[in-house]
């Protein structure tokens, strides 16, 4: 029996949705995941981190919103707004997790890192959930004063 390739939408990128829809993309499909803003742009950005115990690696994957937003998609009508006076701007680099991040400047302000993290989340609630938010390479993060 030849296998046909299906287009597949994921619906709900989580870890479940990510997971089977991970293992359409291993067998051939052509697999669009629907997630949060987050999730699609690291997805978008990096592809999907397939972890099973027989295949460890990064797939190419394509993701939306629900409202059809990708990572691509830009709105410029609404720039991002000025950070709160004495507050800092830190763009994520490649890699970048929220604890290296809130470990780069809590010293400086005599915090553990899980309280900075904390402030990083609370400044930044268009982004960050909270504090296991993935992080989207070239996103701009307020750091408060």
């Amino acid at each position: 029996m030849a296998s046909t390739r299906q287009k597949i939408g994921v619906i709900g990128a989580g870890a479940v949705g990510c997971y089977y829809g991970g293992l359409l993309l291993r067998a051939g499909h052509d697999v669009t995941f629907v997630g949060r803003q987050p999730h699609v742009d690291a997805i978008n950005a990096h592809g999907l981190l397939l972890d099973t115990k027989t295949f460890k690696g990064h797939l190419p994957a394509k993701a939306a919103t629900p409202n059809g937003a990708s990572a691509g998609a830009v709105a410029t009508t609404n720039p991002a707004p000025a950070p709160p006076a004495g507050a800092k701007m830190v763009t994520v680099p490649d890699g970048g997790s929220l604890w290296k991040i809130a470990e780069k400047f809590a010293a400086d302000k005599k915090l553990s890192i899980p309280e900075m993290m904390k402030l990083i989340v609370a400044a930044n609630p268009d982004k960050l959930k909270s504090e296991t938010s993935i992080l989207a390479k070239g996103w701009q993060l307020i750091i408060p004063e």
